[in-house]
């Protein structure tokens, strides 16, 4: 029996570094291991609970639910009813539990612009702001006026995972008449204009607060000459912009309002041109805008503004 006392003790020392590593591969009681959103009724739940997956990994009874709810009010499709963690059924771990109630998403909007005397227009545009039930965006409007008529459509699409990044395209095709007065009011001339507008922006999440975007848009414009206009109005062609930027940002809940501060800087870079492409002319823009809010007392914030 003595001589296997060794053996038994050689034993345990090499069950114990085993014994010690699968302990720590079981989570802690406390820390959250999964979420759920409920109360959908459109949004897909793998959207939902996109914003809630940085809090997997932090300890549930330590958890802000203001930031929590900051996340899901980030969205802007959800509004937050209650928020809880509660035991995972398989006890390892908690499950950070949000329910919710989604927004009006679908939205028609007319328009009407007129100065009261010599120009009027008036459309429509149709908004849906969770289209397919992905958070994506999408628009169409369209106008009609005594000198003009414009349709456009956009789509914006909303990452649902971590690094990959958002995108938008838009196209728009109008059609108007011009005319170009002195300060007596007499016209000098007269023409018509068709323009053709496209533009494809991408945006990418580098970190839970910096993001890097880019923008390209593309125009043509040709024109059409009225027999009796005076002047020759010149010649119009293909202009085109691109504007990279850098923007840093983030929300906070104060348990009644919702307060945000952040920051973009921007730089576009403009091609203006006539139809001959060796007519260009190039223009250097740069851009900082930003806005601070901050909650004074919960249900009071102040704000400051840094326009474009």
């Amino acid at each position: 029996m003595t001589k296997l006392l060794p053996g038994f003790l050689l034993l345990a020392l090499l069950l114990i570094p085993g014994v010690c590593l699968s302990a720590q591969e079981i989570p802690s009681p406390s820390i959250i291991t999964a979420v759920s959103v409920t109360g959908l009724k459109r949004t897909r739940p793998r959207v939902a609970e996109y914003p809630l997956k940085k809090f997997i990994g932090q300890d549930g009874m330590a958890i802000d639910f203001n930031d929590v709810h900051a996340a899901i009010l980030g969205m802007g499709i959800l509004e937050p009813l209650s928020i809880g963690v509660g035991r995972s059924p398989d006890g390892n771990g908690m499950i950070l539990t949000v329910h919710v109630q989604e927004k009006w998403a679908f939205l028609p909007l007319p328009l009407l612009n007129t100065d009261f005397s010599t120009f009027w227009s008036a459309g429509l545009a149709i908004m849906d702001n969770n289209a397919f039930g992905l958070n994506d965006k999408f628009v169409v409007e369209g106008t009609y006026g005594n000198t003009a008529w414009f349709a456009s459509a956009l789509y914006q699409y909303t990452p649902e995972r971590e690094h990959f990044p958002g995108w938008y395209v838009m196209g728009m095709y109008g059609r108007q008449n011009e005319q170009d007065t002195d300060q007596h009011g007499r016209v000098l001339r007269k023409y018509g204009q068709d323009t053709i507008r496209g533009g494809l922006g991408i945006q990418y999440p580098i970190t839970g607060l910096l993001s890097t975007s880019t923008s390209i848009y593309l125009e043509h414009q040709s024109l059409r000459e009225f027999e009796d206009s005076p002047n020759d109005p010149g010649e119009r062609g293909l202009s085109g912009r691109i504007n990279p930027a850098l923007e840093i940002g983030r929300n906070k809940w104060d348990g009644y309002l919702q307060s945000q501060q952040r920051a973009k800087l921007g730089y576009t870079f403009t091609l203006l041109s006539k139809a001959d492409p060796a007519d260009i002319h190039p223009l250097h823009t740069v851009s900082l805008r930003g806005v601070y809010e901050y909650s004074i007392l919960p249900g009071f914030k102040a704000g400051l503004i840094l326009p474009e």
